[in-house]
């Protein structure tokens, strides 16, 4: 029998040693910071009855910051859609597919960023953001 020794960082990931849970851990706090600019989901948008009405440049400012972090990270060395400024890219680009490839922290910020529609809409799913809304769905919350 071996004993196993593994650490985990405050996302719930596991990580074979503690300086790797700790960059984890790092990482998963700058992306909380930049990602509370927007608020908690609230209840209404997570059953899927509506949705938050956000302000554009926060979500634009958002954007920004969660490339600036990729960038942090050494995305821009092998992808260069992470030189633009992240509020000119669409949410539903290579970029998001780049980092849900990735996974982690900036995977499911960016997740959260896809849901968000040309008006500022935060919906449950990315489904509504790139579609029209049901017409039962109505404004849960807005922070303009």
């Amino acid at each position: 029998m071996k004993q196993l020794i593994q650490f985990q960082a405050d996302d719930g990931s596991i990580h074979q040693n503690p300086a790797s849970a700790l960059k984890r851990d790092r990482l998963f706090a700058r992306v909380q910071g930049v990602m509370s600019w927007l608020g908690s989901t609230p209840k209404g948008v997570e059953d899927g009855n509506g949705w938050i009405h956000h302000d554009l440049a926060t979500v634009n400012k958002v954007k920004d910051a969660l490339f600036d972090i990729c960038r942090e990270e050494g995305f821009h060395e092998n992808f260069k859609i992470f030189k633009e400024q992240g509020s000119t890219v669409h949410a539903h680009s290579i970029a998001g597919r780049i980092l849900d490839d990735n996974g982690g922290p900036i995977a499911r910020a960016w997740s959260r960023i896809g849901r968000i529609d040309e008006q500022g809409r935060e919906h449950q799913q990315a489904y509504y953001a790139l579609n029209m809304p049901r017409p039962e769905h109505f404004c849960v919350e807005d922070r303009r």
